[in-house]
């Protein structure tokens, strides 16, 4: 079972205890009463789920893929979500050479325009590029 606590403020929180017996709180900051019960019933949700271990439902998982990072982080810290983790691959070369291991699903004539078009972004951008650095006028440069 969950709480909502406001402070003078207006600042709400969630308190509630985890499936280890131990108390925490998840701080959500201004947000509406009505926000604030949706959270937690959602909380409330997740911890059952955790402390019978079964499998997050898909309802669920889509509203914690929907969440905004703060929130997701948030709920991670206590243990309820597991941590979102980056991509490893942040290299142009070796995050086109994943994504091409990724799409089984094209046409041998697709597989090929496709190799065409990652050995000109290779050879533009060049293949320690960190993707997170492109920018859309770089990929208008390389259009």
């Amino acid at each position: 079972m969950a709480s909502i606590s406001t402070d003078k403020g207006g600042n709400r929180t969630i308190q509630f205890v985890k499936p280890d017996g131990s108390r925490t709180s998840i701080r959500l900051g201004k947000v509406a009463k009505r926000v604030a019960e949706t959270v937690k019933v959602r909380v409330e949700n997740l911890i059952a789920l955790r402390a019978s271990g079964t499998a997050v439902d898909a309802d669920a998982a889509r509203w914690v893929a929907d969440l905004e990072s703060t929130l997701r982080d948030k709920l991670a810290r206590v243990g309820l979500v597991p941590k979102s983790e980056l991509k490893s691959a942040t290299e142009l070369g070796e995050f086109l050479k994943e994504y091409m291991e990724g799409r089984n699903d094209l046409k041998p004539a697709t597989r090929l325009v496709r190799g065409h078009v990652i050995r000109g972004l290779v050879g533009f951008f060049g293949a320690g590029k960190d993707v997170r650095q492109i920018v859309p006028g770089d990929a208008d440069d390389f259009k």
